[in-house]
């Protein structure tokens, strides 16, 4: 899975989907624990359509989520000393029957919707890399004239720097976020859209740190990487004081995020000849002078020559801990039970494959992953994923690429969109 910022933004978003009825104060909920966990993947195109095992990949900006090593780890046609990369996502959960989000058996109801927005922007001078991604995540509950609208936004700032000829990649990141709940009421229509008007927010804050190393020998078509999420805990003393609108509405005392470890595996290979792990600078020294641009392509009468055809398979196992005695799952907490959650931790396995099918202009990849049962009473649940980027035009000299996914369990369905540079 994904960082803090999404397993908090969406964890919410999927408590205030099981409102079934109008929304009422919980009795007794002080100093109750939630336990955030994220069972599906939420994340980038490429991460997605590969049912989420990219830990042992690791390259760009989309990558930032599961290892920050990517930050230095580059694409196969990055030569330049220096270069850049940034990704704009957006993730949407389709409401009713097909939006089980906590695997509890419970539904997101009619008037209820979600949108997840990821950014991502990084720099790469030779060996070390910089980044900053952005995670938002916002979920609207409507149960008559009221509306409860939980957000929360996650950044963190990265680096990372490759090693012994870029073979071992090391990447660390310090972060910030938010979680916001605001009530409104309905006013009425006008023109034909609908006005609301807020009655109260609360926001909590807090922080986290991640790492990531990934290992890429050179003349070998493998990767190994690996990463680790510590804890954190947002409590009562990170959130500001409640607004009168809000005395009815259910609130924790504090959240917890599990720890989370990840090992993934890849291997590649290419229809055309060309390395998965490779030196820069050596490449560089060897390439023809080709112009400037985010993937170092050749020259446009040498690129149809090029045979970039290629198969990636990658395999993830995550590790997340377990959380606080007593702590109750997201949505059953808003719905007005107390689901144990995260009482022995849990394990997820992914898996994907990848292939750019058509030369310089067609990636398509698949994927699957299990997603565990975290709540208690819940089951496993295995999702299928797949996904696809296409090269679009040049602008200003970079290549430009729009991508898609899209992820298929029982009582689950999730799309998302997506842009940034072909590489």
């Amino acid at each position: 899975m994904t960082n803090g910022a999404i397993l908090v933004g969406v964890a919410f978003a999927a408590a205030a989907a099981v409102c079934a009825g109008p929304l009422h104060a919980q009795e007794g909920t002080e100093g109750t624990v939630v336990d955030v966990f994220r069972g599906p993947v939420i994340s980038s195109s490429r991460v997605l359509g590969m049912g989420g095992a990219y830990t042992g990949v690791a390259e760009g900006t989309q990558g930032g989520l599961l290892n920050t090593a990517s930050l230095a780890s580059r694409y196969a046609w990055s030569t330049d000393w220096f270069d850049w990369d940034f990704n704009v996502d957006w993730l949407i959960l389709v409401p009713g029957t097909d939006a089980d989000v906590d695997n509890d058996g419970r539904y997101a109801g009619e008037g209820d919707g979600y949108l997840g927005l990821n950014l991502g922007a990084g720099l790469q001078f030779g060996n070390l890399g910089v980044g900053l991604w952005l995670n938002s995540d916002t979920f609207s509950a409507v149960s008559g004239d009221d509306r409860l609208t939980y957000g929360f936004t996650y950044g963190y700032l990265g680096a990372a720097y490759a090693f012994l000829r870029e073979q071992l990649v090391v990447g660390a990141g310090l972060g910030g976020g938010g979680l916001q709940v605001t009530s409104s009421v309905r006013k009425g229509d006008s023109g034909g859209l609908e006005r609301w008007t807020d009655t109260g927010s609360v926001k909590w804050n807090g922080s986290g740190v991640e790492s990531g190393a990934l290992w890429r020998p050179l003349r070998l078509p493998i990767r190994l990487g690996a990463s680790i999420r510590l804890p954190i805990l947002i409590d009562s003393s990170k959130r500001d004081d409640l607004d009168g609108g809000l005395a009815s509405v259910p609130l924790p005392d504090s959240v917890r995020i599990p720890w989370r470890v990840a090992t993934g595996f890849s291997i590649y290979h290419s229809f055309g000849g060309y390395s998965y792990n490779k030196s820069r600078e050596a490449e560089a020294a060897s390439a023809p002078s080709q112009p400037s641009g985010s993937d170092g392509e050749a020259p446009s009468a040498v690129r149809p020559k090029l045979n970039r055809r290629y198969l990636l398979a990658a395999v993830d196992l995550g590790f997340c801990g377990p959380s606080p005695a007593g702590a109750v799952g997201a949505a059953p907490f808003v719905g007005g039970e107390r689901t144990e959650s995260g009482r022995q931790g849990s394990v997820s396995v992914h898996a994907g494959l990848e292939s750019e099918v058509w030369s310089n202009r067609l990636v398509v990849r698949g994927g699957s992953y299990l997603e565990p049962a975290r709540l208690e009473g819940s089951e496993v649940r295995a999702h299928g994923t797949f996904g696809m980027d296409v090269r679009l035009f040049s602008l200003l000299g970079w290549d430009l690429r729009a991508g898609t996914s899209f992820d298929l369990a029982p009582r689950y369905y999730n799309w998302g969109l997506g842009i940034g540079f072909w590489h």
